[in-house]
């Protein structure tokens, strides 16, 4: 699958939630919780309320130019991290920044 670029971390919970860009210029969620792992062999690929949170957070952001504060958000990175995506075509493997 290649590299992907981290583009935004979001706090949701307890959980973290990585938004990345893959290789081909799609975006890929993904999210450290028990669910979004098990969503991952589904046809619609892999989902969970807490990339559906962040995702709708990222939306806002982006429609307003506002960044959205909420206590339980991640501080953004200074620099996008470079994860490589496993060559067998499986869910990168998370690791929280």
């Amino acid at each position: 699958m290649g590299v992907l670029k981290a583009l935004c971390t979001y706090q949701v919970g307890q959980r973290t939630v990585q938004l990345f860009e893959r290789a081909d210029g799609h975006i890929q969620w993904v999210c450290n919780c028990d669910d979004y792992a098990v969503s991952a062999g589904l046809a619609q690929g892999a989902w969970c309320k807490h990339v559906a949170k962040a995702s709708a957070i990222r939306s806002i952001e982006r429609l307003t130019g506002a960044r959205v504060v909420a206590r339980n958000r991640a501080p953004a990175a200074s620099a996008p991290a470079q994860v490589k995506a496993p060559d067998n075509g499986a869910q990168p493997e998370f690791q929280p920044t």
